[in-house]
């Protein structure tokens, strides 16, 4: 009879084990999972989150321009208009593709006014013009 041919070395093969797709299925379930459970607390806070983003890039820039106030301008002024502007994104007051349109301009006013590191009392007198405008 002829014999059966013996693996190299003279150990018979194993039987391949599929515990490694088991672990990759397990794994790949659980980041799935993750994934679904951010994306439901990110679409249930998204809100939050904008409003969170706007306050900190509104302070930001309440900073840079009062640390760039021409001399004498009203710094209270400048800090009153900040304050209404978040009060009236906390209220609601601002909100809408309008009012993105209008923050992306005043945004890009500010950029604009600050690109030299001095802003003028025109420049700062617009600026607080648009926030005023935005925020009532």
């Amino acid at each position: 009879m002829a014999e059966t041919p013996q693996p190299q070395g003279g150990v018979p093969p194993q039987p391949k084990s599929r515990r490694g797709c088991k672990i990759a299925a397990i794994v790949g379930a659980v980041i799935l999972i993750i994934v679904i459970i951010g994306g439901i607390l990110i679409c249930t806070n998204i809100e939050k989150i904008g409003k969170y983003a706007l306050n900190k890039g509104i302070d930001v820039f309440e900073g840079q321009i009062i640390d760039n106030l021409p001399e004498d301008y009203d710094v209270e002024r400048v800090e009153r208009a900040f304050e209404e502007f978040r009060h009236a994104i906390e209220e609601g007051k601002i909100k809408g593709e309008r009012a993105g349109t209008e923050i992306q301009a005043l945004t890009t006013k500010i950029q604009s006014a600050l690109a030299d590191d001095e802003l003028t009392t025109e420049e700062v007198d617009e600026i607080i013009k648009r926030i005023e405008d935005l925020a009532n």
